[in-house]
């Protein structure tokens, strides 16, 4: 008679996220930061500087721009810079964090961050 094998395999751990995380900072206002349990760390999944959205929605600003199409081309790998893999960072919200170049000139802007936070839990 054929005897059957169990094979037993031990995962040292899988990764935990949680729901998205969503944060809109003004240009130029009083610096914010994100952060996630201990344990866990952050991680960008998209981030914006510029303005995509009518100044009355947010942000409103001085003056009037009628373009909210304007984004820095380099939001996401600026932001995933500073955060990406920390459990709490700073967002840059001017234009001298990315790179001194103003995606929108004379219109105020904002930078728009969503995120995760991710953790190792393990399994025995």
């Amino acid at each position: 008679m054929k005897q059957n094998t169990i094979l037993s395999v031990t995962l040292p751990f899988f990764f935990f996220v949680s729901a998205g995380k969503a944060v809109i900072i003004c240009e130029n206002a009083k610096p914010r930061s994100i952060s996630c349990h201990v344990g866990d760390v952050i991680n960008i999944t998209s981030a914006s500087y510029g303005r995509t959205q009518p100044y009355s929605d947010v942000c409103p600003g001085p003056g009037s721009w009628d373009n909210n199409a304007c984004v820095a081309s380099e939001s996401h790998a600026v932001v995933g810079a500073e955060c990406d893999g920390k459990s709490i960072c700073h967002i840059p919200n001017n234009n001298q964090a990315f790179g001194n170049i103003d995606p929108c000139p004379g219109a105020h802007k904002y930078v728009n961050v969503t995120y995760n936070c991710t953790g190792k839990i393990s399994v025995k």
